[in-house]
């Protein structure tokens, strides 16, 4: 499934942060269709390599849903972009992820990509970091090493690819990481696994900017009571 904040119908807003989550089976009602859904659909049928690392999951589910979320994704780049900002996004297995930045650069031709995670150099990632906040980079395709640093106001969207492999608390510390501006913020999750527990953890977050909150409904929803006793 893919989580979208847009300002519409369904959204929670709290300060800067706008959310929304959208299932895979739920794209038709909310995701533009007609023309630009077909045509992503004969993008994706004709060959478009949009590999396991992204939308492989949703393929499984059919064309037209993937063609569906395909349009929420690129949309989400477009509208931060398109206003001069900058969008994280977040693709936390190291060994993948030149991969997932060419399947980026074909599905975003005008993003600008810089690579950041913790394998690099620390000058490497020092200057991998200055050029982002310097703006010479529109999209900076990262690790959680993005977690704690800096502060760039200019980066107002964040995308967080498998969101359903993170703890709740770990995905309310990423988000935090975009709304440091005057801007509108976005995160926007995109989840391969879509059991029903997954979508119950995503709504918490979409429900609440509360941290201890979060963290109480992920304890209950994982059997704290296993836990504590």
């Amino acid at each position: 499934g893919v989580s979208v904040g847009d300002g519409g119908v369904g959204d929670h807003a709290s300060g800067d942060h706008v959310e929304r989550v959208v299932h895979a089976q739920h794209d038709a009602a909310v995701a533009p269709a007609g023309d630009v859904a077909r045509h992503r659909a004969a993008r994706i049928e004709d060959g478009l390599h949009v590999g396991d690392d992204l939308f492989g999951a949703l393929l499984d589910k059919g064309v037209r849903e993937a063609a569906l979320a395909l349009v929420e994704f690129e949309e989400s780049f477009a509208r931060e972009l398109s206003r001069g900002g900058q969008v994280y996004f977040l693709h936390n297995d190291v060994e993948s992820i030149l991969r997932m930045q060419r399947e980026l650069q074909e599905l975003v031709p005008e993003a600008r990509i810089g690579v950041a995670h913790g394998q690099l150099r620390e000058r490497e990632l020092e200057q991998v970091m200055r050029d982002f906040l310097q703006q010479r980079f529109n999209v900076l395709l990262c690790s959680t090493i993005i977690e704690t640093g800096i502060d760039i106001p200019n980066a107002n969207t964040i995308i967080i690819n498998r969101a359903d492999k993170f703890g709740l608390a770990q995905l309310h510390q990423l988000r935090g990481r975009v709304g440091r501006g005057s801007l509108q913020s976005y995160c926007v999750m995109i989840a391969g696994e879509t059991s029903l527990k997954t979508r119950k953890r995503l709504k918490i977050i979409e429900g609440s900017t509360d941290g201890f909150v979060i963290a109480e409904e992920d304890l209950r929803l994982r059997g704290g009571g296993e836990l504590l006793g």
